[in-house]
């Protein structure tokens, strides 16, 4: 890592991203996108491989020595990927359902991760034109060129909390414990589809916490650093550390994030609101 020059590595991502903007939205805005099934809720479309090919293709050509791990063409064993000093971790695009629908809540997201942990992450939203940033270098995380700030409610009646559902049906019923542990405690639940793009919000101040089961590395490797970056606190989902192999994430700013433990039950003194294989029973 001594080596590496984080600045001019987030520069050439920054030059990057928005370029994915005119390819995403010509799809986006064509009555005849093709959608595949890659399992029973999980779609992949064809503007997903064009941004693929084109990140991988342009990753590869400025940095040939780093490897690169992506939903569209991973070997479907993490264990290839875990113990890779440098990694790319790329999502070409988040929100593949709603991309889908014509709903605008979508992102393009790239990481460079060292030993599990994110010191790039830029995201880019092609509807908004917006473009995110962070790296373990800088003073804080960026938006079109603005520093972030996470929100300062500290109420948790006041809290807006963003969750979503995991592709892995048999983790559905969990989810329900937990939104149902948080109903009537926050202000509002939402589930919006885009892991990325809701952690954008939390970075910005428009929502207060992010939880979800069971992410893969890409939804949450670069949006993570952005947002702890901004000052939120960044854990799995028992309230301890967190690395973008973790499956669960939980990130909220500091006083949210401790209330929202506490309400799941945090009777053993570490934070271990999940009861071994019974989730909040």
């Amino acid at each position: 890592m001594s080596n590496l020059n984080l600045p001019q590595m987030t520069n050439f991502l920054l030059d990057l991203l928005p370029k994915t903007g005119d390819i995403l939205m010509s799809y986006f805005s064509s009555d005849h996108l093709s959608v595949r099934y890659k399992s029973k809720r999980d779609i992949v479309t064809e503007a997903d491989l064009a941004i693929d090919e084109f990140l991988q293709n342009n990753l590869r050509s400025k940095y040939p020595q780093i490897p690169i791990l992506s939903e569209e063409t991973y070997s479907g064993n993490f264990a290839d990927y875990q113990n890779k000093k440098l990694l790319w971790v790329i999502d070409p695009l988040d929100g593949t359902t709603n991309f889908s629908r014509k709903l605008p809540h979508f992102a393009v997201s790239v990481a460079l991760v060292s030993d599990k942990k994110p010191l790039i992450g830029v995201v880019y939203q092609p509807v908004y034109k917006n473009l995110f940033w962070a790296n373990k270098e800088s003073d804080g995380a960026f938006g079109n060129g603005k520093k972030l700030n996470v929100s300062k409610i500290d109420r948790l009646e006041e809290a807006v909390v963003c969750s979503d559902w995991s592709h892995n049906l048999k983790t559905h019923d969990d989810t329900i414990r937990i939104i149902k542990k948080l109903d009537g405690h926050v202000r509002s639940i939402k589930m919006m589809g885009s892991a990325v793009s809701d952690l954008m919000n939390l970075a910005c101040g428009k929502i207060e916490a992010y939880h979800h089961i069971q992410l893969m590395p890409w939804d949450g490797a670069a949006a993570s650093l952005i947002a702890e970056k901004a000052g939120a606190k960044v854990t799995d989902t028992k309230g301890g550390n967190w690395n973008v192999f973790t499956p669960g994430l939980l990130v909220a700013n500091k006083t949210i994030h401790k209330k929202i433990l506490s309400l799941f039950g945090r009777d053993d003194g570490r934070g271990n609101f999940f009861r071994r294989r019974n989730l909040l029973a």
